[in-house]
């Protein structure tokens, strides 16, 4: 997935931002589909935009051709640019939506836009406001949910609140890797914590001196389990070594944005071990 890189702020006067102004990084490549284009432009309100023209003219730079009969809106969402063609979702939402005779018709619009781009499988979304936003993928949001129902009793509500702190600052405009990151962290140790009361912090020296001997008591000794689990207990290590590089600590300067890629492989792996050890304490894993 490519680096999220803002180039604007949301607008002065209130408007919803538009997908090019969160995220174009003006050297990276964007997922384009010819489908996906061809029903954007069928899917065009047939009233209620007669001002969209002049809206992709001030707004966004960039001419449409006219014929005869009116626009060449085929012609459009063949041959504009892919950060043209999403940013139009936001315009015609918003002319629509200006407009209390066609409220309704904005909602419907979006709805449409929604289906379209779940149908062409292309990694967009659209929110209530219609501006268009990426889509991680299909496995990263399982893989939350999964997290977030392993986290359903009472004892984890703390835990549950930082998981879902870190997904909410991932979708904001724009998207706050780091925060997102230093939540996932925060969810995790305040999980190894109820595991394991004496410990005060979540490190590699904590995890060999609690968790490892908890893992050993746990899964059957010299088999496979046990050896998978020592690995991943290993790889645990190197995750928490590495959330620390975005972690602001007091006297040394705050961490720059990671990239979203980088951003999102961590949530990821560290959602996976979270999910991990509510399991294992739901099992009953002894508090050492």
């Amino acid at each position: 997935m490519n680096s999220a890189r803002v180039n604007e702020m949301p607008l002065p006067d209130g408007r919803a931002s538009r997908f090019s102004q969160i995220y174009i990084d003006r050297g990276g490549a964007l997922r384009d589909d010819a489908r996906m284009r061809q029903r954007l432009s069928a899917s065009l309100p047939e009233r209620g935009i007669d001002n969209l023209a002049k809206e992709l003219h001030s707004e966004l730079g960039i001419v449409v051709r006219f014929g005869p009969y009116g626009v060449y809106w085929n012609d459009f969402y063949e041959e504009a640019e892919l950060r043209d063609v999403l940013d139009s979702v936001t315009l015609i939402f918003n002319i629509l939506n200006r407009d209390h005779l066609f409220e309704r018709r904005a909602k419907d619009y979006l709805k449409t836009v929604s289906r379209i781009f779940a149908e062409q499988n292309v990694g967009y979304k659209v929110d209530d406001l219609g501006v268009v936003h990426f889509v991680v993928d299909e496995e990263f949001e399982r893989g939350r949910n999964t997290c977030i129902a392993a986290l359903h009793l009472p004892r984890y509500v703390a835990v549950a609140a930082n998981l879902d702190k870190a997904f909410s600052v991932l979708d904001t405009t724009p998207p706050d890797g780091k925060s997102s990151v230093r939540s996932v962290f925060d969810a995790l140790e305040g999980l190894f914590r109820l595991m394991f009361t004496n410990a005060h912090r979540l490190g590699g020296s904590e995890i060999d001196q609690y968790l490892r001997p908890a893992i050993a008591r746990t899964y059957m000794p010299g088999s496979a389990d046990l050896r998978a689990a020592g690995k991943f207990l290993d790889s645990m290590k190197d995750w928490v070594e590495t959330a620390h590089f975005y972690r602001h600590e007091q006297g040394k300067e705050e961490p720059a944005q990671p990239p979203l890629d980088i951003a999102v492989a961590l949530i990821s792996t560290g959602t996976g071990f979270l999910r991990w050890l509510a399991e294992l304490d739901q099992r009953g894993s002894p508090n050492t």
